[in-house]
């Protein structure tokens, strides 16, 4: 019972996230198959419109996130496909870091199932380690795009007792830095 009350206190705790929206640029624009600095932005992912959508130029390791301000422990993460896209978030890598070039970062989640079109999906998150930085990285050889993302938690620099992993085998995280 003691527990159950621990996990409700976290989980009322919770609440969704804002932050100032950050990405990959440029960024894509799929009715004219180019690139654009003004449209599909960063914001497009956090402005609540699933008409709306965030999309990089490049074809591997594009991103899109927030900066929280101060760390926050991430206890869920909802994701929204850019209509008509399939194949778009299917392993893409959604990541917490402490350090804005992301060399930090931590696995929160991997996208194992394509998110079905025009809802909302949540994932649970495990993580102990509060993070000031949150973001969703593409799979590769495909644009990154999504329509939506909502981070929920609460604030704090959390504990290292639990991390994400993909399988029972231990997980390495190697990062390089973006040029």
């Amino acid at each position: 019972i003691v527990f159950l009350c621990l996990v409700q206190s976290v989980w009322a705790q919770s609440t969704q996230l804002h932050g100032r929206a950050m990405g990959s640029s440029p960024y894509y624009d799929f009715s004219s198959s180019g690139t654009t600095t003004k449209n599909n932005g960063p914001e497009c992912a956090f402005d609540g419109d699933e008409n709306t959508y965030y999309a990089a130029s490049r074809q591997s390791m594009g991103w899109v996130g927030l900066d929280l301000g101060t760390p926050h422990v991430i206890t869920k993460i909802g994701v929204l496909p850019r209509k008509n896209a399939s194949g778009t978030m299917m392993m893409g890598v959604l990541e917490g870091a402490n350090d804005p070039s992301f060399m930090d970062a931590i696995p929160l989640y991997m996208i194992q199932e394509e998110p079905i079109g025009g809802f909302m999906t949540y994932y649970n998150i495990q993580v102990s380690r509060g993070v000031r930085y949150v973001r969703f990285v593409g799979p590769a050889a495909k644009h990154c795009s999504v329509a939506e993302l909502a981070f929920y938690g609460y604030a704090g620099a959390g504990d290292d007792s639990r991390f994400y992993q993909v399988t029972g085998l231990p997980t390495v995280s190697i990062h390089v830095k973006d040029d």
